[in-house]
């Protein structure tokens, strides 16, 4: 699985899905070119079979070397993985990307407006953002919507969601309790 379901998201472990999503030859880089010199340099002395100390020397200088050249490349593809992770959206945020970009079709020019009547969310536009995120909210609250949708939604923007999405004159004012699962207000 990609991680385990919490209440507030999905809990994942980053170096390990680091290395799951590693590709392969940076993953074999990574494994080999790190451990190996290590092992030859502290293992190296019981097989060695040299006599003199000039040969002792320039074997534990090689091995130094080695070691230190095996760590730098190891350093360098867990760069090189992180780099290229970086730029990745998790399935969250590219969800959001899309929604946002949706909602840029039907108010392309977001702007603030008084808090009150006038800065109301229509149950369609409510039914919309739950429809478009279910599989994300599953049984959360509202809580959880606020924290990992709503908020990252409108933070570019420093807008209400009401705002971004198109506000609307209230109607009918409908109050719930953030803690029960958002699914359960929507029906």
């Amino acid at each position: 699985s990609d991680g385990v379901v919490t209440s507030m998201g999905v809990l994942r472990h980053p170096v390990l899905r680091e290395f799951i999503d590693a590709k392969p030859l940076v993953l074999a880089m990574s494994l080999t070119l790190l451990p190996v010199p290590w092992f030859l340099h502290f293992f190296g002395p019981l097989w060695s079979d040299t006599r003199s100390q000039v040969e002792r020397d320039w074997n534990v200088k090689v091995r130094l070397l080695a070691t230190f050249m095996g760590t730098v490349l190891a350093v360098i593809a867990a760069a090189i993985v992180r780099t290229s992770r970086a730029n990745l959206m998790t399935p969250l945020e590219s969800r959001l990307a899309a929604f946002r970009q949706h909602l840029r079709t039907q108010n392309p020019n977001p702007t603030s407006c008084d808090r009150g009547p006038s800065r109301a969310v229509r149950i369609e536009q409510v039914i919309e953002l739950y429809q478009f995120f279910h599989d994300m909210i599953q049984m959360r609250s509202a809580y959880y919507l606020n924290e990992n949708i709503i908020k990252p939604l409108t933070s570019h923007v420093q807008l209400s969601y009401a705002e971004l999405a198109g506000p609307s004159t209230l109607q009918f004012f409908v109050s719930h309790y953030w803690g029960t699962p958002f699914t359960h207000f929507v029906h």
